[in-house]
């Protein structure tokens, strides 16, 4: 028996790790979806079959795994894309979606909020093992201040190839800085599995900054034709 589409939109496209990927989408109807399984294939920058702006129809049915979160879905059958969105259209979602603060946006159980910043830094940092990663610095709408990484594969694939030893280029930061303080700014939020290596207000989960959407769009704005070749992810 087949089970009831659903249709969704992306809200965010993350890389996880060398195989697989995670996407958040909204419904029409306000409620956040994570499809699974999702691989990294799925969410190539280039040859991806997600993508913003696009209504996708599948068939969904509750996560069963042990561990699952409120959004997670299994997918019963093969994601198709059904149609564009306007970007009113877009921009609605993300206004009904947003919460008025992060606090808010992510309170149990939740693990995919939507909020309005201001960002405030674009920078990059180390871990443990010298990964590195991209970061945002954002304050919420009840002036609260975060800075989280951001495993977007959009957002990496423009800011990556700026990026010199462990250093994000100031000019084009200060260009990214400009836009967003010149437009709006919403972010998808995001929390991984718990993991408890980082205890405290999150419930042991790991938050991230997993969708970066500004009007007017710092992906259009911001691409070089010609540039260097999309990254998803640190060298």
């Amino acid at each position: 028996m087949n089970e009831p589409e659903i249709r969704f939109t992306p809200l965010a496209i993350t890389r996880a790790d060398g195989s697989s990927g995670c996407v958040a989408a909204v419904t029409p109807e306000g409620g956040f979806v994570r499809p699974e399984p999702v691989t990294v294939d799925d969410v190539d920058p280039r040859f991806g079959i997600y993508r913003y702006g696009v209504w996708f129809r599948a068939g969904l049915v509750a996560s069963a795994q042990p561990d699952a979160r409120p959004e997670d879905m299994r997918l019963t059958s093969a994601p198709r894309a059904a149609g564009e969105l306007s970007e009113f259209e877009v921009w609605s979602l993300l206004e009904r979606a947003a919460a008025p603060s992060v606090e808010q946006a992510l309170a149990a159980p939740a693990s995919i909020g939507v909020v309005r910043a201001r960002i405030v830094r674009v920078h990059v940092t180390a871990s443990v093992g010298q990964r590195f990663f991209l970061r945002l610095s954002f304050v919420d709408q009840a002036a609260e201040a975060y800075d989280w990484i951001v495993p977007e594969v959009a957002f990496g694939a423009l800011a990556w190839p700026h990026v010199r030893g462990t250093e994000l280029d100031a000019a084009f930061a200060q260009r990214f800085l400009g836009l967003c303080a010149g437009g709006q700014v919403f972010l998808t939020l995001g929390l991984t599995k718990p993991n408890h290596r980082f205890p405290g207000r999150f419930g042991g989960c790991h938050p991230l900054v997993v969708g970066v959407h500004t009007r007017p769009d710092y992906l259009q704005v911001l691409s070089q034709p010609g540039g260097a070749p999309l990254r998803a992810e640190a060298p």
